[in-house]
């Protein structure tokens, strides 16, 4: 009997009201409210919810606070029209927004206020104590506003005050603490605790400020105070647009769809129709219910006319299996909702590697700053990658995002695990590299030395011939220049190898040592070398050597001059 019911309001609603052309559409901000009850009612809404985001925003220190989906309000001409969608009074996410329905002529409650200021919070600040987000919402849950006259902080009902409402209630209101409130909600929305933001806003301990509120809350004498509003010409700045046929009927199966009692009825409307969108609603229907065959032929009906629903392509690259298309369809949903977490984090499931995945995670946690689960997936993450810096500033965000204090405690005990991780993955890391720079440093020593040895070694073989031949008496080297300008006798004490140069150290007799240098073995002329030539280290003993060199003092090696010749006597 119900289902017929439904199925009959359907097609009465969807061939007269909806059908019609008195539906109208009024939009400011984040905000879209369609309806059939007048202009008049929709802009009243419509200011009131303007001048909650205004306040809100000058408290949480944004001019500007936004959603990451729209909220798609619906005001129904009447409580009976209202009470045949069954919908929870609050919202629901529905194909492309935020969807909630309301009577006309009932002004919107406390509780769908507080839901509606915990959107902003949500999206716009970090978490703070539990306690102060719910005086937040108790707080502003009890603005009005008339035109440009806005109030906040009137009474809630005695049953429903409680502690949290009454110290932002009595911050908010006392001229005293009233322009210092914003610094004690930045403190906490940074992720201070309410000691020592009291301490910074009001020069008070936390305890003194909530011992305050507690005789505040008991005398019962509650202010109010006009805050400052945002100048709106509701007929200029909220034009009305009327809301066309096709419109209204998606949007009749949108409320029907944002409740699963009626997901038949609501299949039955979106089929009516022959639209990207309506194959939009119909596929998320189909894969709510895990129909998973007919969600992908619908979503791919609604992906190839072009929709514009980000859900919906979200859902159709879940359903798909070749990744090229599970990446377009991610990145689309991305471009159609930039302000959306969740295409990144699938988007970051596509990476080979943790490396990989690190910029979608991160751009995620950016998003969604108050979720403690994304921000430690994305710690682990970077972790796994070895990129301790992010991994750090990640165990910070999910620490700040943690909802209790045991999840906060357990956060920061992985925080301390990380540095010691970071710790010993440096340590390793200097042992690594010294070992390595060890290593290099003793290949090029030895390559060095190899080619002195093989420069000595070749002038050798030139003074003792090769083959049969008979060593020549001399040899004539192959350079023609004149010899030495000075001569040295004295004992070779030993041969510094230095790359492919030789340092001779000489001791003459009983005057000072001489440091010689040998820049090009090749070129200088050496006699009587026999099988020892100037083999690197100290020399034998007491060997006698003769050297012609020209004067060219080298601070940086040490040498007073350039060898020409050598001879062993």
């Amino acid at each position: 009997m119900v289902r017929l019911q439904i199925v009959w309001l359907l097609l009465v609603v969807s061939t007269t009201a909806w059908a019609a052309d008195h539906w109208s559409e009024f939009r400011s901000g984040p905000f879209q409210i369609v309806t059939d009850a007048g202009a008049k009612t929709a802009r009243a809404r419509l200011n009131q919810l303007e001048q909650l985001r205004n306040a809100l925003g000058r408290l949480i220190g944004k001019t500007d606070p936004q959603l990451v989906w729209p909220i798609r309000l619906v005001l129904l001409r009447t409580s009976e029209e209202y009470g045949s969608y069954a919908l929870p009074q609050s919202f629901v996410l529905g194909r492309d927004a935020w969807l909630s329905a309301w009577p006309a002529g009932t002004p919107l409650n406390r509780e769908w206020l507080r839901d509606c200021v915990q959107l902003f919070l949500d999206a716009n600040t970090g978490r703070m104590p539990a306690p102060i987000e719910r005086g937040l919402r108790d707080l502003f849950a009890t603005l009005t506003a008339e035109g440009i006259r806005v109030t906040l902080g009137a009474p809630l009902p005695p049953d429903e005050r409680n502690p949290d409402w009454a110290l932002l209630q009595m911050l908010a209101t006392n001229p005293e603490s009233a322009g210092r409130l914003p610094v004690f909600i930045a403190n906490l929305a940074h992720g201070g605790d309410v000691d020592s933001a009291a301490h910074n806003a009001f020069d008070q301990s936390g305890a003194e400020v909530l011992k305050q509120a507690a005789a505040y809350l008991a005398a019962g004498q509650f202010r109010t105070i006009e805050v400052s509003a945002r100048a709106v010409d509701e007929v200029r700045d909220f034009p009305e647009r009327p809301w066309d046929r096709t419109d209204a009927a998606l949007l009749l199966a949108d409320l029907l769809a944002a409740n699963p009692a009626h997901y038949p009825e609501a299949g039955t409307a979106y089929g009516a129709l022959k639209s990207p969108e309506a194959d939009a609603g119909l596929g998320l229907l189909d894969a709510r219910e895990k129909k998973s065959d007919e969600a992908r032929l619908r979503l791919t009906a609604a992906t190839t006319g072009g929709s514009r629903s980000a859900p919906a392509w979200l859902e159709f690259a879940a359903l798909q299996t070749d990744r090229a298309k599970i990446q377009a369809a991610l990145e689309k949903s991305v471009t159609l909702n930039p302000h959306w977490a969740e295409p990144h984090v699938r988007l970051s499931q596509l990476a080979s590697d943790a490396a990989g995945k690190i910029p979608e995670l991160k751009a995620a946690a950016k998003l969604e700053p108050r979720n403690a689960a994304l921000w430690q997936t994305f710690a682990e993450t970077a972790l796994a990658a070895d990129q301790f810096d992010e991994a750090a500033k990640a165990w910070s965000g999910a620490e700040r995002a943690a909802a209790t204090p045991g999840e906060q405690a357990r956060v920061r005990q992985a925080r301390i695990d990380l540095e010691q991780k970071r710790a010993d993955y440096e340590e390793a890391e200097r042992r690594r590299i010294a070992d390595e720079k060890a290593r290099d440093l003793e290949r090029v020593r030895q390559q060095a030395m190899d080619q002195v040895q093989q420069a000595i070694d070749s002038a050798n073989r030139a003074l003792a011939g090769n083959g049969n031949s008979p060593a020549p008496a001399k040899v004539v080297p192959w350079w023609d220049g004149a010899h030495g300008a000075r001569k040295l006798d004295g004992i070779l004490q030993r041969v510094d190898c230095l790359g492919s140069m030789a340092r001779l150290v000489i001791k003459a007799g009983n005057g000072p040592v001489t440091r010689l240098i040998v820049r090009n073995p090749a070129q200088v002329e050496i006699n009587g070398a026999g099988d020892h030539g100037l083999a690197c280290g100290a020399a034998r003993a007491h060997r006698r050597i003769h050297v012609e060199y020209n004067d060219k003092p080298d601070a940086k090696l040490g040498v007073a001059g350039d060898v020409v010749m050598v001879e062993f006597p």
